[in-house]
């Protein structure tokens, strides 16, 4: 496969990646055999990337990245609240892991999730994502002060999501749908403090199906 080197881009590099990973042995993994393999001179890779580490992380970047360009084809997404865009953006991220499960399982592996470094800008993304929402949004100084707080529970509620998504045997994983419609309920709730009813709702859920 021949590339022009000077013109591949970011996406192309991750998509290479991608099947890359699947394919090749992980001790085998580095720079100069992804290159290679790919007919790709290590100039064009570090104009986009400075180590598989790097591309890795952007991977998971992404698949935030990509949905919301989905997003905004919807001609009333700009106009939706929050808790929509919210739902929104997880369902529309979910169905793109679907279609690339098995580089999702592979990158995640064993790991604890929390402590995956690839997912940092991704952390960063689902947060900023969810300030930059309620600030748009709110005007309420309690709820201002309360968006860290706030967007950080999104990025816990999206990991908890991905976790329950692998282990989920359901057809079609519709039981992971279910988990994003309650979990999304309770994320409603926060934004408008009264989180009771739809937490416990979701602590049912969760207590028939997998641990967490």
């Amino acid at each position: 496969m021949e590339h022009n080197t000077k013109q591949i881009s970011r996406e192309q590099l991750i998509e290479l990646f991608m099947s890359y990973a699947l394919e090749v042995p992980v001790k085998e993994h580095s720079i100069y055999h992804f290159c290679k393999l790919n007919s790709i001179e290590e100039s064009a890779f570090y104009n986009h990337f400075s180590d598989l580490d790097h591309l890795r992380g952007s991977v998971w970047n992404a698949f935030y990245t990509e949905s919301i360009k989905l997003l905004n084809k919807d001609e009333h997404y700009a106009d939706s609240p929050i808790q929509e865009k919210a739902v929104g953006l997880l369902y529309t991220m979910f169905e793109l892991m679907k279609s690339n499960r098995s580089y999702v399982l592979w990158s995640l592996g064993e790991k604890d999730l929390k402590k995956l470094k690839e997912f940092k800008e991704l952390r960063t993304h689902l947060r900023d994502f969810i300030k930059s929402e309620m600030e748009t949004e709110n005007k309420d100084k309690m709820q201002m002060i309360r968006s860290n707080s706030i967007a950080e529970l999104f990025w816990i509620q999206f990991l908890s999501i991905l976790k329950y998504w692998t282990q989920d045997r359901s057809p079609s994983f519709e039981k992971t749908d279910v988990l994003i419609e309650k979990s999304s309920a309770v994320f409603n709730d926060l934004t408008q403090v009264n989180p009771l009813n739809n937490l416990v709702d979701l602590g049912k859920f969760i207590g028939k199906e997998f641990v967490l």
